[in-house]
């Protein structure tokens, strides 16, 4: 009797054992769940808003840190950054920032392709993204591989951030100095030498503006010079036509030389019901008076303003860098008259 009292006694004991153990791995596993559940609601109002990037990715800030976060995968692919591109193209490659310095990431899956190492970087363009480290440029392409060695010294006048350095037809313009622009291909050979101030886009017709000495001109695709630079400013207008101003004057040429039109302006004005045989007229941002009556300009347009002071008589404002040579420095105004003769100076 007492033997089976022992074994009821002990197979209880075994049970309750068992039952205690069962409850501590309950609980954990409650725990657990309840920690996960947390986790979940907690992540589920960080996720609250954000700003859609791509079909899958999303930006979120917190703290004043950009992450991406992949939708498909639930999961943040890169935290705590300073910023990040947008606005990518066909490459799908975008550029972000990390402790101040650039990285690449993938754009439909936030997945990041690069470091942050670079001390700055642009977004791809071609197949190939610009880099620069301790003042050197180069180029990466989508293996992150430097297929145009940093071998370009680029020097700025501040640090600002510059303008957009991507391939554009195989070809990207480059500024090495604030007045040293020129045009690469993808060989990394310079196909413009960079001896202008500032080159245009492709136009069209695949031509550029070039500007050197604050005088502009054409180049063509190849480099070779359409029109020298030799005009205050130049317009393409259509493939092979251009619109050149020059000393307040402007017309509208072939690239062959051809005059289309001897004589263009970009605005006209009347001055007032009083005067009935002028107007004012515009070119490249100056301002001259034209005669009604015959269409020509009667005082070029290298004028900050004119006005009219009587049938025959106007003021016009000087531009700092266009003084007439007849006229001393420390005067801004002087009076003509309809000859284009000076009568007096303020």
């Amino acid at each position: 009797m007492n033997n089976q009292f022992y074994r009821a006694g002990k197979f209880l004991l075994s049970a309750l054992n068992i039952c205690w153990k069962l409850g501590v791995v309950t609980l954990g596993v409650g725990i657990i769940i309840l920690v996960v559940f947390i986790a979940k609601e907690i992540q589920k109002d960080n996720l609250r808003g954000g700003e859609q990037l791509s079909a899958y990715v999303k930006v979120y800030t917190k703290d004043g840190y950009k992450s991406l976060y992949n939708e498909r995968e639930t999961e943040f692919t890169l935290e705590r950054l300073d910023w990040v591109s947008h606005g990518v193209g066909e490459d799908r490659i975008g550029v972000y920032s990390k402790n101040l310095r650039r990285g690449f990431y993938n754009y439909d899956t936030g997945e990041p392709l690069a470091d942050a190492i670079y001390d700055k970087a642009w977004n791809f363009s071609e197949g190939l993204g610009a880099v620069e480290s301790n003042g050197m440029l180069g180029f990466v392409d989508r293996d992150m591989k430097m297929v145009i060695p940093q071998k370009f010294h680029i020097v700025r006048a501040s640090d600002d951030w510059p303008d957009a350095i991507r391939f554009q037809d195989g070809q990207c313009v480059l500024r090495l100095t604030p007045d040293s622009v020129g045009v690469i291909d993808k060989s990394g050979q310079w196909r413009i030498p960079p001896v202008y101030q500032s080159i245009s886009e492709l136009t069209s017709d695949s031509c550029r503006v070039v500007e050197k000495n604050g005088q502009f001109g054409i180049i063509d695709y190849v480099g070779q010079l359409i029109f020298e630079p030799q005009y205050d400013a130049v317009r393409i207008t259509n493939p092979s036509v251009a619109v050149v101003a020059k000393d307040g004057y402007q017309k509208k040429i072939t690239y062959s030389g051809t005059v289309l039109l001897s004589f263009v302006f970009d605005d006209v004005q009347e001055f007032s019901p009083e005067n009935p045989l002028y107007l004012q007229y515009e070119v490249n941002g100056c301002r001259g008076v034209l005669d009604k009556r015959t269409g020509k300009p009667v005082i070029p347009a290298i004028y900050e303003n004119v006005e009219c002071l009587s049938q025959n008589r106007f003021l016009v404002g000087l531009k700092d860098t266009e003084i007439p040579l007849n006229c001393t420095r420390d005067i801004s105004y002087i009076i003509l008259d309809s000859q284009n003769r000076k009568i007096s100076e303020q």
